[in-house]
């Protein structure tokens, strides 16, 4: 899996970015990652950065990546957003498996 033409897109879809969550505002705050909402706004490149930044992926055990487990709702106070079998889980985890690069 690619990042700018799988993991990306998928994150922007989940709308993680919105005010009271992962934005930029939001993170300035609090600290954590900071993610893309659904407009977009955030740049694949920026997304990728703060991903590698706040070191949320493990291509040694991909599965256990906080990006994805959080988004399983393990430790996370946004709950639960995908399940394994969700598009963004399973592009996120693909783009993981093949390496973690900006691609």
């Amino acid at each position: 899996g690619t990042f700018s033409n799988g993991a990306y897109p998928a994150l922007v879809a989940e709308d993680c970015g919105v005010a009271n969550c992962h934005s930029a505002a939001n993170q300035a705050a609090t600290g954590g990652l900071q993610l893309p909402d659904a407009a977009g706004v955030m740049s694949s490149t920026l997304c990728f950065t703060e991903i590698d930044t706040e070191a949320v992926v493990n291509t040694g055990s991909p599965a256990t990546s906080i990006l994805l487990t959080k988004g399983l709702g393990t430790g996370h106070a946004g709950l639960q957003q995908w399940d394994t079998n969700d598009d963004t889980y399973v592009s996120v985890l693909a783009w993981i498996t093949s390496g973690a690069q900006f691609n």
